[in-house]
């Protein structure tokens, strides 16, 4: 009996470290870039992978994790992040997008990216806050990846 319960003990170990692999896979933490201190990374289900700068994370732990695992969402685990992607070349969807925090106030850009939206998804972040505009480098020219925006987490 005794050894049944620790082959499966084993199973469920093994099960849980091949899952953890897997998501880290899928999320292309694997492929990410050394981060700077401040640095921390988020991956979407759709693909839009980002690094983000965050000077003042909410929680401060989040900070001295390794470089796979130091997540936006660990820094802010009140708010919730969404991405929406921009329509970019094939060979640019699972690069690393640098992003910048979006500016404060009246922002012209969002109008216009607002103005870009089917009305579902402008009634969906209507209320949203717009966080980060995130671009990839293609021959030296910045290219918009795509926008995270972020609401509280109730």
């Amino acid at each position: 009996m005794r050894y049944w319960f620790w082959k499966l003990i084993a199973l469920g170990l093994i099960g849980s470290f091949a899952y953890t692999a897997f998501d880290l896979q899928r999320g292309g933490y694997f492929s990410l870039p050394d981060l700077a201190q401040n640095e921390y990374g988020v991956s979407f289900r759709n693909g839009f992978r980002a690094i983000v700068v965050e000077d003042n994370p909410s929680n401060q732990s989040a900070a001295n994790q390794s470089d796979i695992f130091r997540r936006l969402t660990a820094a802010h685990p009140e708010r919730r992040y969404r991405g929406i992607t921009m329509q970019v070349p094939s060979w640019l969807e699972s690069q690393w997008s640098r992003c910048e925090r979006a500016p404060d106030g009246a922002d012209p850009n969002r109008e216009a990216l607002e103005q870009t939206m089917n009305e579902s998804m402008r009634r969906e972040y209507q209320l949203a806050r717009l966080d980060y505009y995130c671009f990839v480098l293609s021959d030296n020219d910045r290219i918009l990846r795509g926008v995270i925006y972020s609401v509280p987490r109730s």
